[in-house]
C-alpha cells in the first residue's frame, strides 16, 4: 500500500500548505455511532451505501429524507420560519436556483474539488498512539447556488480517504431548507459506515439563518455529535486527544473557556471553529491545531490568489491554508459550496485529510 502524499508540519515548519491528488488509503471496519435523540431511533431506517457521484433527482432526495426521519420532522423543516429574513442575495439565489445550480455544476465538472493532505505533529499525544486520520469538510452550503456536483465530489474524496474521525465545519445550508434532504442523504451514508472515532460538527453563521434546532435534530439523528462550546475526549487508541468546538463567532455565543474547561492543561487539544476569528481568543494557544472554514478562500480571487474581499477580521490574515498563530497551527479551508453568486475564481473548493501524530512519533517518508 502506498503512503499518502502528506505535507509534514512540525514546530518550526513554516512552509505553505500542500495540495495533492487523492490516493487510496486502507479502509477500516468501524462501528456505527448512536444518535443522542433516543426517541427517534425507532423511526430511522438504514439505507445501503451509494456512490457519492450518482446523479439523482429532487424527488428521490426528498423520499430519502423522509425515510431517514419522521414525517412530522420533515413537515416542521418545510414549514419552519428562518430566524433571520433572507437578504437580497439569498432571495435572488432562491429565485434563480435552477440557473445558479447549473452554472456551478458546470464549473465543478471542469475543475472540481481538491483534496488537501497534511501531517501535523502535536505535543501531548501518547507515544504509543497510532496516527489519527481526520477528515475535515466545511461550507457545503447545500442550496440554490451550489448545485450537486461539488458536494458529491467532496464526499467521495473523504469516503476514499477512510478517515478515523469526520469533522464538519459549519454552514451546511444556504438561503433555505431545500438543500437539507440531499445533505441528510450523505450523512446517512457515513452513519452506515461510521469512522471509528465518530462524526463531530460545529455551527456556522448561515446555520442560524434557518431553524437551527431542527437542523441539529436532523443531523444528530444521522449520528453527528455537535460541539457547542464543549469538548470530547476521543476513544481509544486516541484517548490522549481532546476535540473541542466553538459556537459560531458571528451569530452564536462562543465561549472558549467553556469549550476547554474539561481539557487538562498540557493535554493535546484540537479546536474546531467555523471562522478563523476564533484567533482573537488568547486561550486558543492551548490548542495545537485549529480547523476553520467560513472564508471560502475569498471565493472570487485575482489570478495570484489574492481576494478583493474575505469575510471576518482574521479571514483577511488567514484566508486559506495552514498558518502559524500563537505557536500553533491554524488551518482554514476554502470550503465546498458558494454563497451570493455560483462562481469560484482562483479559489478552488477543497476538503482536507490530516494525519495527526505525537511529537515523538517516527515519520516514514
Amino acid at each position: 500500500m502506498r503512503e499518502p502524499n502528506f505535507k509534514y508540519f512540525e514546530e518550526d515548519e513554516t512552509t505553505a500548505v500542500a495540495v495533492a491528488e487523492p490516493q487510496d488509503l486502507e479502509n477500516e471496519d468501524a462501528p456505527q455511532t448512536t444518535p443522542r435523540w433516543a426517541e427517534m431511533r425507532a423511526s430511522l431506517r438504514v439505507l445501503p451505501p451509494l456512490e457519492s457521484d450518482v446523479e439523482t433527482g429532487d424527488a428521490f432526495e426528498q423520499s430519502v429524507a423522509e425515510s431517514l426521519l419522521p414525517h412530522e420532522l420533515i413537515a416542521q423543516i418545510e414549514e419552519s420560519t428562518p430566524a433571520n429574513r433572507p437578504g437580497l442575495m439569498e432571495r435572488l439565489a432562491i429565485l434563480m436556483a435552477p440557473l445558479y445550480g447549473a452554472m456551478y455544476d458546470w464549473q465543478m465538472r471542469r475543475g472540481g474539488v481538491r483534496l488537501v493532505r497534511q501531517r501535523v505533529q502535536m505535543s501531548g499525544i501518547a507515544r504509543t498512539a497510532p496516527a489519527l486520520r481526520a477528515g475535515f469538510i466545511a461550507d457545503l452550503h447545500y442550496g440554490p447556488t451550489s448545485g450537486h456536483v461539488a458536494a458529491r465530489q467532496a464526499w467521495k474524496l473523504l469516503h476514499e480517504a477512510s478517515p478515523d474521525i469526520l469533522i464538519l465545519g459549519g454552514d451546511y445550508l444556504y438561503a433555505d431548507h431545500r438543500g437539507l434532504p440531499a445533505f441528510l442523504r450523505e450523512l446517512q451514508r457515513w452513519k452506515w459506515n461510521a469512522p471509528r472515532a465518530g462524526i463531530y460538527a460545529v455551527l456556522g453563521n448561515h446555520d442560524y439563518n434557518c431553524d437551527t434546532a431542527t437542523l441539529i435534530l436532523a443531523m444528530e439523528a444521522c449520528g453527528v455529535k455537535f460541539l457547542r462550546n464543549e469538548s470530547v475526549r476521543l476513544p481509544e487508541p486516541w484517548s490522549s486527544i481532546h476535540l473541542a468546538g466553538l459556537d459560531d463567532m458571528r451569530n452564536g455565543k462562543p465561549d472558549i473557556k467553556s469549550a476547554l474547561a474539561d481539557v487538562p492543561r498540557g493535554d493535546c487539544a484540537i479546536m474546531v471553529s467555523h471562522s478563523p476569528d476564533a484567533c482573537e481568543f488568547p486561550e486558543l494557544k492551548r490548542c495545537g491545531l485549529t480547523l476553520c472554514g467560513h472564508t471560502h478562500g475569498g471565493q472570487v480571487c485575482y489570478p495570484n490568489g489574492d481576494a478583493p474581499f474575505v469575510p471576518g477580521k482574521w479571514g483577511k490574515h488567514f484566508p486559506w491554508g495552514m498558518h502559524r498563530h500563537a505557536g500553533n497551527w491554524v488551518f482554514v479551508s476554502r470550503g465546498v459550496g458558494t454563497v451570493g453568486v455560483p462562481v469560484r475564481a482562483w479559489a478552488p473548493p477543497d476538503v482536507a485529510v490530516f494525519e495527526i501524530v505525537g511529537r515523538g512519533a517516527v515519520i516514514t517518508p
